[in-house]
């Protein structure tokens, strides 16, 4: 069975006085979210509407006569067995809802209806047998809804759609601005989004907006929303920032005008707040005659909270509600200067949750880890005398610093003209590194508790291999994330070790299409199969975690379409059950495959031969560090802190 997704998207809206496709809502397009979303399940996806650049359009054949015309029009062109049709105002469509659609795929079209017997034609699949019908309707001045009822369907209850994890959201219509809002600040992506990056510098013989610039760049895997850099030259905090990538966002224009001899820099990935030029990072305040600049590594599990006490009702992130609580802790009055520092020791230990800071005013940069130590922080040394703090350690290197030590579980480290100070604000408890930092967050050249990254994973395939042997004749790794374990398993089992996928890094969006002709799956504009590698292979496909299963599904798919005999999947890591609230964009435990299955209902849903995930134990093994101190509860359940009933990343803007 073969499906066809198809964006409806007619052009220009009258209530919303704009085309619909290219509104953003929560920091992407409507015609993105849609198109992504139908690229997960559809072997092929088109928009039916006006002609738009870089995407495969299908212009209406009989323009004006509404959804039923491009409808009619998918039928008449499609080679497929259906047409799958989404609205693009049905922006937070989720891909369980389609792919619980295209699973009841038979001779009638499948229309969900909810208890008041309202039908969702504008998201529901429909065979293309109906073309002929569809068109008569069509002539005789019929709608999508009169042509349901010339027709039999099957219904889809609002149980079944329930039991696919449904909450409402693909029934969610976006027609008008107050629409808008409500449905960005009730949804989010169920995408798992990277933790973001931080680095600061003080040198007094280096530009550090340079330095800066470099040490992002480094950490650039970290975050890809947007980017910015505080400088300060001992009177003024200068502050820059834009959505986009770090070289994106900076030129030697914009890096000139950030003069001085410390400063901060962030990359963000959002996980509280969209992904707008507001929620950018650094945050600033003005506190008196002081000025400070925050940058934020993680996630806050108490932001309602702390937003009540402070009685805000503007702050978009957890991230300027720290600025903000910090800002309004400050003593202009202290003689020695420390009102910065005083000030953190004060408001910090109110802070729960993950969060590494780099933070700043007129005279020093700050380190700051909450007392878990969720996300990484380090110190190094500049050959100038000078200092900075990073992320990972990968970042130093490309500055010519001289990695000097991690910054301590609950430490916050000063750094000005006298040198460095440390301070533990903080009651003592267990740290807690994230383990996906070893297995996936982190570069592969940095070091984490005294620990190569690379060789931590290469460990977990080697550990992999001994917990789930195999006989097979190539061990293909998932790139770029899955290399390093397919390396280790390769070597522990003694198959030998090919690429078979290559990876396109240049790609933005899975679902265009640059050609008509093209059929294969969203997913080869990002990786494409060597089928000299896999063709009558017996293939071990290592990839470093499975979080919903979409994206592997169509791996699997690929690697047998390219020839191989079987495919037997090996994961480095166990199965990911339990939503983060620290700093990774996996709050919602629906959306998490290995949440409602079992490893052989897993292994079934993804159509591989076998499927073998590392154990906890192997895991926290191949780390080298196990005792060290880490937080497995994406993994385990075993939340380290106390976690929020109810949270999302938009829970301040819709407040």
């Amino acid at each position: 069975m073969t499906v066809l997704g198809a964006v409806l998207a007619g052009g220009a809206s009258s209530r919303m006085g704009r085309d619909k496709a290219a509104v953003v809502v929560g920091g992407r397009t409507m015609l993105d979210r849609v198109g992504d979303a139908l690229a997960e399940v559809c072997d092929r996806v088109v928009v039916l509407g006006p002609e738009r650049e870089g995407v495969e359009t299908w212009p209406d054949r009989d323009p004006g006569s509404g959804p039923l015309a491009g409808l009619a029009n998918a039928l008449e062109r499609a080679d497929t067995d259906h047409v799958l049709l989404v609205a693009v105002d049905n922006a937070f469509v989720r891909v369980e809802t389609l792919r619980g659609l295209v699973s009841l795929a038979g001779e009638m079209p499948v229309i969900p209806v909810d208890r008041d017997g309202v039908r969702q034609v504008t998201c529901a699949l429909y065979p293309t047998s109906l073309a002929g019908i569809a068109r008569e309707e069509l002539e005789a001045g019929g709608s999508l809804q009169s042509l349901v009822d010339r027709v039999a369907f099957r219904p889809v209850t609002p149980d079944e759609w329930a039991a696919w994890g449904e909450d409402g959201r693909s029934w969610d219509s976006i027609d008008d601005e107050p629409s808008l809002r409500a449905a960005e600040a009730t949804y989010h992506d169920d995408v798992p989004g990277e933790a973001c990056g931080v680095f600061a510098a003080y040198s007094t013989t280096q530009r550090v907006s340079h330095l800066i610039y470099f040490g992002l760049f480094a950490l650039q895997h970290r975050g890809q929303e947007s980017a910015g850099i505080a400088t300060s030259n001992g009177e003024t905090v200068t502050v820059y920032k834009d959505l986009g990538l770090v070289a994106q966002v900076f030129d030697e224009s914009s890096l000139a005008g950030l003069d001085g001899h410390l400063g901060i820099g962030h990359t963000r990935y959002s996980t509280t707040g969209s992904n707008t030029w507001a929620n950018s990072q650094p945050t600033h305040r003005q506190a008196g005659i002081t000025s400070i600049a925050l940058g934020h590594n993680g996630n806050l599990t108490n932001t309602a909270e702390l937003a009540t006490r402070l009685g805000v009702t503007e702050a978009t992130t957890d991230s300027d509600l720290m600025t903000e609580d910090l800002a309004r802790a400050i003593d202009d009055d202290r003689s020695d200067g420390r009102g910065l520092e005083r000030a953190l020791m004060q408001v910090a230990p109110g802070w729960k949750g993950a969060f590494s800071l780099v933070i700043m005013d007129q005279g020093r940069i700050v380190g700051l880890r909450d007392p878990n130590g969720f996300r990484p922080l380090c110190l190094g040394s500049l050959p100038d005398g000078g200092w900075v703090l990073s992320s990972e350690t990968a970042a130093l290197d490309l500055v010519g610093a001289r990695f000097v030590r991690e910054i301590g579980a609950g430490e916050m480290v000063v750094i000005d003209a006298t040198g460095v100070r440390s301070y533990h604000p903080f009651a003592e408890v267990k740290p807690g590194l994230c383990l996906f930092e070893f297995v996936y967050f982190a570069r592969p050249d940095s070091q984490m508790y005294g620990r190569n990254i690379h060789a931590a994973r290469t460990e977990m395939g080697r550990r992999l291999a001994g917990e789930h042997p195999v006989d097979a004749d190539v061990v293909v790794p998932v790139p770029e994330s899955g290399i390093p374990a397919a390396q280790g398993f390769a070597a522990a089992s003694g198959i030998p070790y090919h690429d078979g996928l290559v990876k396109n890094r240049y790609v933005g969006r899975t679902f265009i299409e640059p050609t008509q002709m093209l059929r294969d799956r969203g997913i080869r504009l990002k990786l494409n199969p060597l089928t000299d590698s896999l063709t009558g292979k017996r293939v071990v496909l290592v990839d470093d975690s499975i979080v919903r299963g979409s994206t592997t599904r169509k791996l699997v798919e690929m690697v047998l379409e390219a020839g191989a005999t079987e495919v037997h999947l090996r994961v480095s890591s166990p199965p990911y059950r339990w939503p983060c609230f620290y700093g990774m964009d996996t709050a919602d435990r629906s959306t998490l495959i290995a949440a409602s299955m079992e490893v052989e209902e897993i292994r079934e849903s993804l159509g591989c031969d076998t499927l073998g995930y590392l154990s906890l134990d192997g895991l926290l093994e191949a780390t080298g560090v196990a005792d060290a101190g880490f937080c497995t509860a994406c993994l385990s359940g075993d939340y380290p802190t106390e976690i929020p009933l109810n949270t999302d990343k938009f829970q301040l803007e819709r407040s």
